[in-house]
């Protein structure tokens, strides 16, 4: 335990797989408990990486995980060489269950409906990205699944 510029290094040489969600602040320690738990009974023997846990102030954009309510987000990794999807997909719905946001760059499986359901804002963004770029020239296949 210790602040992370002591304990993460800033170069990382190992590559990984990552998912991270913030949950509200007030939910964060009931949530890490039960992720913790699933991650003792489950996949232990076969993730031998930190899971992070850190706060986050509440902030104004729209589709920020952190938009409006101040969080923690809680990240799990697995080994770039090593199955991970599984380990992530039985993790997940635990996330969910407390209102969690998954970080944009990181995966999830969130669907639109998932999505604007978390994000108060949802609506108006997506307003507000039709009236910018109309014909979705700046969208991924990924985002415009969402927002399409």
């Amino acid at each position: 335990i210790g602040w992370s510029p002591q304990i993460i290094p800033s170069v990382r040489e190992n590559k990984f797989h990552e998912m991270e969600y913030a949950i509200p602040a007030e939910a964060g320690p009931e949530c890490f408990a039960r992720v913790r738990e699933r991650f003792l009974a489950k996949h232990a023997a076969s993730v031998q990486w930190p899971v992070e846990y850190r706060t986050v102030a509440a902030d104004d954009a729209m589709l920020s995980p952190h938009g409006g309510r101040a969080s923690v987000t809680i990240s799990l990794h697995q080994a770039a060489h090593l199955p991970y999807r599984e380990f992530f997909e039985d993790i997940q719905p635990i996330f969910w269950e407390y209102g969690g946001r998954s970080h944009w760059g990181k995966f999830n499986t969130m669907d639109r409906a998932q999505l604007s359901a978390v994000y108060p804002e949802w609506d108006a963004f997506g307003a507000i990205r039709e009236r910018m770029d109309p014909g979705g020239r700046f969208l991924s296949p990924y985002l415009a699944s969402l927002f399409v």
